[in-house]
């Protein structure tokens, strides 16, 4: 049995919206002779009411307007809570979404610009992961190892970050001139160990500024061509001629 000198505030709550349904609503009312919470509030902690009124007292008056608004406010605060734990709950639903979408740019990115060609190539091999795109096809319209220079590693690699980009519309003016960049290196990389080395890295030249005008410039820049790349292409072409003449010439090569 529950002691006389405390009640819980959820009892006062109830009758007083007993009492609110029979009444007009700016009638006052009063309780004299039992205890009651002084402040309403804390029925919205289910806490108990330790607040005693002696039952000698005169009777405590509490408007109906009083009652009203703080039924008022605590349907807001209901609403409220009802409100976050929806959007809660639908960010949560969210969530995996955006961390798998993050998760596979973080890792086409470690794939593309941190490994070095070496283990990109062992990656693409073992097609890990397989949530990526490996495809590619080689230097495309260019020799893929022209004069004998290694070159096809390093166009998959730029493949690879053009098709993967473009899947998870990062494919921009920026993004493709960083991916441009990378294959530049990747060139000067397989040039590293080979005999011409000069030739080649010429060539990686040729290839370099060839992408930068025609590669992926319909997915960034449709209908639209940079004048001032074409004429370095056209620049970079006609060193790397006059160098393979002059290796012919030279003897150092022979057949092309």
């Amino acid at each position: 049995m529950r002691e006389p000198s405390v009640i819980l505030a959820e009892d006062v709550l109830e009758s007083l919206s007993d009492y609110y349904d029979a009444r007009h609503a700016t009638q006052p009312f009063g309780y004299s002779g039992r205890e009651m919470c002084l402040d309403l509030y804390k029925a919205v902690l289910g806490r108990r009411c330790t607040e005693a009124i002696p039952s000698s007292s005169s009777a405590i008056t509490i408007t109906l307007s009083r009652i009203f608004d703080f039924k008022m406010k605590f349907a807001a605060i209901f609403l409220s809570v009802i409100s976050a734990a929806a959007a809660a709950a639908a960010a949560a639903a969210v969530a995996p979404a955006i961390e798998a979408r993050q998760s596979i740019e973080t890792t086409t990115d470690e794939i593309l610009f941190s490994i070095t060609l070496p283990a990109f190539t062992a990656r693409r091999n073992a097609l890990d992961p397989n949530t990526v795109d490996w495809t590619s096809d080689g230097c495309t319209s260019s020799p893929d190892n022209p004069l004998g220079f290694p070159f096809t590693p390093a166009c998959n690699r730029h493949d690879f970050g053009y098709n993967n980009y473009r899947a998870q519309t990062r494919l921009t003016v920026s993004t493709k001139k960083k991916i441009d960049d990378n294959f530049k290196k990747d060139l000067y990389y397989q040039c590293s160990s080979v005999s011409l080395r000069w030739l080649c890295e010429a060539l990686a030249d040729v290839y370099y500024a060839f992408v930068r005008v025609f590669a992926g410039g319909g997915d960034v820049a449709p209908g639209k061509r940079d004048d001032e790349l074409v004429q370095i292409y056209e620049e970079k072409l006609a060193v790397y001629n006059q160098l393979l003449e002059e290796a012919k010439a030279n003897g150092i090569i022979e057949g092309y």
